[in-house]
């Protein structure tokens, strides 16, 4: 069996330390994939590089809800534009559910490939 840690914030300065070692435990305890969601738009050069340091690493760019005071409307464009220049892997869980990694940052992609705010409404 294969196991995915679907959100897990590796990029956090407090793994600045020993997050190597926090990798190999995962590795260990049969942990393939970890999927590092974003947090904000300061944080993205830092969580780009975090997951180049391991392949089971996959970075989730977005604004995160839990960060709201900090996102601004023109974070979206960032965003966007971010996404086209780094090209972040689509991760392909089996049996063919494809995620796209830009987290559940109250964002979403509609079939043109825009961006645009979630409504507070689950739909």
């Amino acid at each position: 069996m294969e196991l995915v840690d679907s959100h897990c914030h590796l990029d956090a300065g407090e793994f600045d330390g020993d997050r190597d070692a926090v990798v190999r435990r995962a590795r260990t305890a049969g942990v393939t994939r970890q999927i590092v969601p974003a947090v904000d738009a300061a944080g993205w050069p830092k969580l780009r590089d975090v997951c180049r340091a391991d392949a089971g690493l996959f970075p989730a760019y977005g604004l995160h809800p839990i960060a709201l005071s900090v996102h601004r409307p023109e974070h979206l464009q960032l965003l966007r534009d971010w996404v086209e220049r780094e090209r972040p892997v689509v991760v392909q869980f089996q049996p063919f559910h494809p995620a796209v990694l830009l987290d559940r940052a109250n964002l979403f992609i509609n079939d043109a490939g825009r961006l645009h705010p979630r409504s507070r409404a689950r739909p």
